[in-house]
This record gives structure tokens, C-alpha cells and sequence, in this order.
């Protein structure tokens, strides 16, 4: 009896590691891939954010349907990350060299996740740098990289979502080292 309850912890201290271990992948992620990362965003109030991720065997928009190599349509932070920032890793097609890929920012919550919280509206309460396609517009934020056989390769998207000011104005911060001031001096004698 000793020797089983031995085993079945074992076996649960592996099953463990190996949830621990597991990452974020889009289906059939075997192969090259990009690791997908979006920083973590600085927006009062927020409390969770949802993504749709594409990626393209193609570069330049506008992007067919059927150069997407997958799509997920729904990645929340809550889920996949932290303080609205995400890690995924994806596929990507190495026999065409150079591949796209689109964010999108589809939500931003406060008061709890995408399933609790309350979304906040786009253009009152913030405005969406990686916008979701619109009136035909090819919206959302493109980067561009290289699909190497045998590797995965890293992207990270850095994003401003800007609240808008209820004020007419908003606070920036300036870097003293990036200003100077010069000035010049002219003498003149006392007789003009």
C-alpha cells in the first residue's frame, strides 16, 4: 500500500510539472513559430483586455482570408497574460520567407475580466491604437518578421492606449536630459 501512494504522488507531482510547463499555443503549433508577446498596458482603471491575433504568409495589407496561416479571435489577458498583456505562440510559414501579423485590440474592461467586468467604450473612454476592421478599412496593428525553419522567433507589440482627458488637456512627461537651451549674448559699448 505504501509503495502505490508513493507512485500516485509521483505521478501527481509529474502531472503537475507538466501543466506548469504547458504554453500558450494556437492549434497545430508544431514546426517554426512566433512568440507573441503584448507588454502589459498603462490604462487607469483597467482590469483585463481581449486581443485577436492573425498571422499571414504574406506582408503588406490589405491581407486575404487565404493567406492566414490562424487566427484566434478571443485572447484576454485574464487568460493569457497579465495587466492587459498577452503571451502566444503560433505557427508560422517558413516556405514563405517573411510572414504578418495582425493585433487587434477588441476590449478593454475595469471592475473585473471580459466575463465580470464592464467594458469600457472606445473614442469616450479610450482610444484603441490597433482598432478592429471597419467600413473595409484593413485596421489593427501589422508587424513584419521572418519565419526561420527549426526556431521560434519573438514578437512583442508595445501599445499606448491613451484615456481621453475629461479636462481638454492630458499629462505628458518630458525627459530633461533630451532638452537644452541655448542663448546668445551681444555686448555693445556705452556709445552705441
Amino acid at each position: 500500500m505504501r509503495r502505490f501512494s508513493t507512485w500516485i504522488t509521483a505521478a501527481g507531482a509529474l502531472g503537475l510539472a507538466a501543466l506548469g510547463c504547458s504554453s500558450s499555443k494556437a492549434p497545430g503549433s508544431e514546426g517554426p513559430g512566433f512568440e507573441i508577446s503584448v507588454a502589459p498596458l498603462d490604462l487607469p482603471l483597467m482590469s483585463d483586455a481581449c486581443y485577436e491575433l492573425t498571422v499571414y504568409n504574406a506582408t503588406g495589407a490589405p491581407f486575404d482570408a487565404s493567406e492566414a496561416v490562424w487566427t484566434q479571435p478571443s485572447l484576454c489577458a485574464s487568460q493569457y497574460g497579465a495587466n492587459g498583456g498577452i503571451r502566444f505562440t503560433g505557427i508560422c510559414d517558413a516556405q514563405a520567407g517573411t510572414n504578418s501579423i495582425r493585433l487587434v485590440l477588441n476590449d478593454v474592461y475595469q471592475g473585473g475580466t471580459f466575463e465580470t467586468g464592464t467594458a469600457l467604450t472606445v473614442g469616450e473612454d479610450y482610444i484603441n491604437p490597433c482598432p478592429p476592421a471597419a467600413a473595409g478599412e484593413d485596421n489593427g496593428c501589422v508587424l513584419e518578421a521572418a519565419c526561420n525553419p527549426n526556431e521560434d522567433t519573438k514578437i512583442e507589440f508595445n501599445l499606448t492606449v491613451m484615456r481621453n482627458a475629461e479636462l481638454g488637456f492630458f499629462d505628458t512627461v518630458v525627459r530633461f536630459q533630451d532638452v537644452f537651451c541655448a542663448a546668445k549674448l551681444d555686448c555693445v559699448e556705452n556709445d552705441g
